[in-house]
């Protein structure tokens, strides 16, 4: 317990440090997780697509962890201040490092509309469906479109429920990762326009969130559809004339 209250002892100089420190990884975190919201997970696809999950972790490693570390183990008297300093900044980089790399197998690659709703795809499971379609000798096609600033969209065909059926069955993704089937989502516009929620209240409510998020809403072309995130569901507005999303509004 002695020797434990010795490593806390907070002389002038260990204050410095640890201060500088905090105010560091604080900066490091606001500039990351900036980057990771606007284009990682814009609009509330961090709350549905959980992002959450991983803010915490970046949150962790950089705020908490680095900070620790510097409390208990930096002494700016001993001889080994530069070197001990040198050690925890590369453990917490190294930590940081893989932090963002488990986010960026994580964060949003493409939105899909499939069937009567649109699904998040993670970059991660994107690439994984890829590489079971590619074994199976199936072309990816190119479904990116200039019309979105952030986030890529594409547009699945039904094929069918037997059909599809037949494709899960022989090892095929299910259809809103199937990249071999993505197709333009704007020139499939009239086909998703077919789902588009109608219900007067659910409109209502959806329009007051959008609103207090500080969305601005075009009455005259707003479409509001499902969409389906892996950790919880929410609807997502689009200007009907330019085809551009607005915004995500959680299903509260």
């Amino acid at each position: 317990m002695h020797a434990l209250l010795e490593k806390l002892k907070m002389s002038p100089e260990k204050l410095k440090v640890l201060g500088a420190h905090i105010a560091l990884s604080l900066i490091i975190f606001l500039v990351l997780f900036s980057f990771i919201k606007v284009y990682w997970f814009p609009s509330n696809l961090i709350e549905i697509d959980g992002g959450c999950t991983v803010i915490k972790l970046i949150t962790g490693i950089n705020v908490i962890l680095g900070p620790l570390l510097t409390l208990f183990f930096i002494h700016p008297e001993r001889g080994s201040f530069k070197l001990d300093l040198a050690f925890i900044v590369s453990v917490q980089f190294i930590a940081l490092f893989v932090g963002m790399w488990m986010v960026a197998d994580q964060r949003v690659s493409v939105v899909v509309f499939s069937g009567e709703q649109f699904y998040s795809i993670s970059n991660g499971t994107l690439a994984d469906a890829s590489k079971i379609l590619l074994d199976k000798n199936k072309e990816i096609l190119d479904y990116k479109s200039d019309s979105h600033d952030v986030l890529n969209m594409a547009f699945v065909k039904s094929i069918g429920d037997g059909k599809n059926r037949e494709d899960i069955f022989n090892g095929y993704p299910e259809l809103p990762v199937r990249p071999d089937l993505f197709l333009s989502l704007e020139d499939n516009w009239a086909e998703v326009q077919k789902h588009q929620i109608t219900d007067e209240k659910q409109l209502k409510v959806t329009k007051s969130h959008a609103l207090m998020s500080g969305t601005e809403l075009y009455d005259a072309s707003l479409e509001i559809y499902n969409i389906k995130g892996r950790y919880q569901n929410a609807f997502i507005l689009f200007d009907g004339k330019t085809k551009r999303m607005l915004s995500i509004v959680l299903d509260k």
